[in-house]
């Protein structure tokens, strides 16, 4: 952890995190201390599976990665996380402890705020209610879809699915291929990094993707979307 910038004026914050449901009369609830902005360098573990969850995060800067571990110490990749997410309000209401792992994919800049207040506030908040509702309702909308994926494609429509995740504005705008290594990749379409080797070169061959200097570039654009499909597997 690179240090702590210190704890935060949320009235006067150009992030703006908690100004987009809060009124300001509310939001001084948030300025004795309550929240805290502190830098991670690139590989630092943010938040730990199994820790006492005392505070929720906003990302202010930066790239994470959310990982399920086993008891086996298997690693899962769920999602990525990108500038300006909230991570961690799945723990809102549910448990006294992260389900997960968060780890920086780049140096990052992190808002730490307290759960409680967090909670207590977004009650007497209806927008903050609602906020905190979508997100959930998108978190499981994501949740059915991958369990689809992974129940029912075989490793080509697992990472056909990965590429596609990939592909999404937020992670374009982030170069994200930049800062993920092929064993990640592989740990987010769950399949062994062997077999996401072998399927990376057959897009590689059928133009479908190029990899130079570590950026992985999906061509999606050179080929009829039906033919897409075909190729990757997804139909």
């Amino acid at each position: 952890m690179k240090g702590i910038c210190g704890i935060n004026n949320c009235k006067s914050c150009n992030n703006k995190c908690l100004n987009h449901f809060f009124k300001p009369e509310e939001i001084e609830v948030f300025e004795n201390g309550e929240t805290k902005q502190i830098k991670y360098k690139k590989g630092e573990t943010i938040v730990k599976q199994g820790t006492f969850a005392s505070h929720i995060l906003f990302l202010i800067e930066g790239l994470v990665k959310i990982v399920i571990e086993s008891s086996d110490s298997r690693v899962a990749i769920l999602q990525l996380a990108s500038s300006g997410s909230f991570i961690c309000l799945s723990a809102l209401y549910i448990d006294d402890y992260f389900p997960f792992t968060v780890v920086a994919l780049k140096d990052c800049d992190v808002c730490l705020i307290k759960r409680d207040v967090f909670k207590q506030q977004s009650l007497k908040n209806l927008k903050a209610t609602e906020f905190v509702l979508h997100f959930y309702s998108n978190e499981c909308q994501y949740l059915y879809k991958r369990m689809s994926v992974l129940g029912t494609r075989n490793n080509h429509g697992k990472l056909a699915e990965t590429l596609l995740y990939l592909s999404k504005e937020e992670f374009r705008n982030e170069k994200v291929s930049k800062f993920l290594t092929r064993n990640d990749i592989a740990e987010l379409a769950s399949i062994s990094l062997e077999s996401a080797n072998k399927i990376l070169n057959e897009l590689k061959n059928d133009l479908i993707i190029s990899i130079k200097r570590w950026v992985l570039k999906i061509h999606f654009f050179h080929f009829p979307i039906s033919q897409i499909r075909t190729r990757l597997n997804l139909c």
